[in-house]
């Protein structure tokens, strides 16, 4: 099975454009109206970490070796990042990440705030992406500076224009995953004029790159044309509901809100509807392009003083906490880890009912080789006539069914947990891409792409509750969830963050490290190994630690900052 699915895979995987095409073969837009971007998005690795196209390519080879970034600050809040490359399942990392501010003002110009390393000869000769400690590493201290661009003067940086919103300017710069490290006086949602917005995103590619290098390199230029759209009402003087209308009547905004709906609701739907928009994208440009595969979603937006976090598949997000335990005589006696989710895995088994409701409006969707019901075990010919139990998309139970010859067929959903298989083929059910992908083995030609949803869950976390230094969001693709649980990632976190200094600017960083290094574990007799001997994670790892706590003095509520700014 396992061959199987790597030659499938194999067949599916992205050949990824070196160079730009030809005038006449520039595409022009879709009948449906969404754009096709103007050249080829090239392989890179995010930008922030500051790394050449050699240094790309001679870490292409190292699965053992955690990258992260040259600038222990160049992220927003200082947070932290590290990446590993997969250990042979592809020849190229198919996670891509992003992470940038952005400031929206109300004169509809926007700061792109964007920190690319820059070194000095000596240091950048003396640098090797292959050397991650940043033990005593004194060049840490000043190693990068910010650059702060304006939007409406910057093509590299300017919102696009229409649907053909991507020219070949904006897609030149490698990955324009634009970052910073804004210090606390920036702007921020304390100005009345101005609204900052906070963006980490990890998209975990497969059967290729291209979805991910895609997502990466557009869903932040989608968002920031929808907030600036809203930006009058989330800077304005507003109650705790949304007007119906989007208009800049301050009458009728006043005299036509709806009751109940709150902008929690407007940000997640914004959200939402930028990343479905982003499918629509990758599948109008995909023929051209010669692009297949898919990714999965994990997305962080910090504005207004709440945290809203996106998920579509099996990449995740944990919010964890070190809160203190105390005794009979209120003295502290130690510290309990929580993690609690802010996102869930999107597997064929979390979602059976939807798929199997989708299978029961269309049935044609199945072809004439999958079956819509599962069973408690694998149907053969000698349970023809009798009852076993069975469950259909109506049921969180079970219930007993006599089995005919038709249910011989292979159950659309297999297997469960990690190892379950939609139409046995792929192992997540949300996610952006995937437009070319058929089931495996099958003489039908039955196409996934009805069943899969690139529609995210959105939970919302209210910063005001994170004022304290022990609270983190970690992002991480499945190679660190498939081998680490939420729980342990937390407590390798905080005890990683126990033995460096709180002026440490690169402890993040290494946190970020220490969980991507646990995950991949130790190489041991032609296998890699964790510390209680079970397999390690072979996949692509990339981990986001986010402080909090830094995050809440940036991004104060609405009702907190117009105080401020009031006094």
């Amino acid at each position: 099975m396992l061959s199987r699915m790597k030659t499938a895979l194999n067949d599916l995987i992205v050949r990824t454009q070196d160079s730009q095409p030809s005038h006449q073969d520039k595409p022009t837009l879709s009948e449906n109206g969404y754009g096709r971007i103007q050249s080829a998005i090239e392989y890179s690795r995010p930008l922030f970490l500051g790394l050449t196209a050699k240094e790309t390519t001679a870490i292409s080879t190292q699965e053992r070796i955690p990258i992260i970034p040259k600038c222990p600050t160049v992220l927003p809040f200082n947070a932290g990042y590290c990446e590993i490359i997969n250990a042979g399942k592809s020849i190229k990392n198919e996670d891509c990440a992003a992470a940038l501010t952005i400031n929206l003002e109300s004169s509809q110009a926007f700061h792109v705030h964007e920190c690319e390393p820059e070194w000095d000869d000596e240091l950048q000769s003396s640098y090797d992406p292959t050397v991650t400690s940043l033990e005593n590493d004194e060049s840490n201290e000043s190693s990068c500076d910010t650059v702060m661009q304006n939007g409406s003067e910057s093509n590299e940086n300017k919102l696009p224009e229409g649907n053909n919103f991507l020219s070949e300017g904006q897609l030149n710069r490698n990955t324009p995953d634009v970052n910073d490290n804004i210090s606390d006086e920036s702007p921020s949602t304390e100005c009345c004029d101005s609204l900052r917005f906070d963006y980490f995103a990890l998209f975990d590619g497969h059967a290729g790159p291209a979805a991910a290098l895609y997502a990466a390199n557009i869903v932040h230029h989608l968002l920031t044309e929808r907030l600036r759209e809203i930006l009058h009402l989330l800077l304005g003087e507003r109650d705790a509901t949304v007007p119906v209308y989007l208009t800049d009547d301050e009458i009728q905004l006043s005299s036509t809100r709806l009751s109940g709906l709150t902008y929690d609701s407007l940000i997640t739907g914004i959200i939402q509807e930028v990343v479905v928009e982003t499918d629509k994208h990758i599948e109008a440009d995909r023929k051209h392009w010669n692009s297949r595969g898919g990714c999965t979603v994990v997305i962080a937006v910090f504005v207004l003083g709440k945290l809203f976090v996106a998920g579509a598949g099996d990449s995740r997000a944990v919010l964890c906490k070190s809160i203190p335990v105390h005794d009979d005589k209120e003295k502290t006696a130690g510290k309990k880890i929580m993690a609690v989710p802010m996102s869930q895995d999107f597997t064929p088994q979390t979602e059976r009912r939807r798929l199997q409701y989708l299978a029961y409006l269309k049935p044609e969707l199945l072809g004439s080789q999958f079956g819509r019901l599962e069973y408690i075990k694998r149907i053969t010919q000698s349970d023809i006539g009798k009852k076993v139990l069975h469950r259909d998309y109506h049921m969180t139970g079970w219930t007993y069914k006599t089995i005919t010859a038709d249910d011989l067929k292979p159950p659309m959903v297999q297997g469960s947990g990690k190892g379950s298989r939609l139409l046995g083929t792929i192992g997540v059910t949300r996610g952006l891409g995937d437009h070319s992908v058929i089931a495996l083995n099958i003489l039908d030609n039955v196409p996934l792409k009805p069943f899969l949803s690139p529609v995210p869950e959105v939970r919302v976390h209210d910063l005001s509750d994170s004022h304290h230094e022990d609270n983190i969001l970690i992002m991480g693709s499945d190679g660190l969830w498939d081998v680490i649980t939420n729980e342990t990632a937390a407590q390798i976190v905080f005890n990683t963050l126990a033995k460096t200094s709180l002026d440490d600017q690169s402890r993040y960083c290494k946190a970020a490290q220490e969980l991507a290094q646990q995950a991949r574990g130790e190489w041991e007799n032609g296998l890699w190994r964790l510390s209680d001997g079970r397999p390690g994670s072979p996949d692509d790892i990339t981990v986001f630690v986010i402080p909090m706590l830094e995050a809440s003095k940036v991004h104060k509520s609405p009702s907190v900052a117009r105080k401020n700014s009031e006094q």
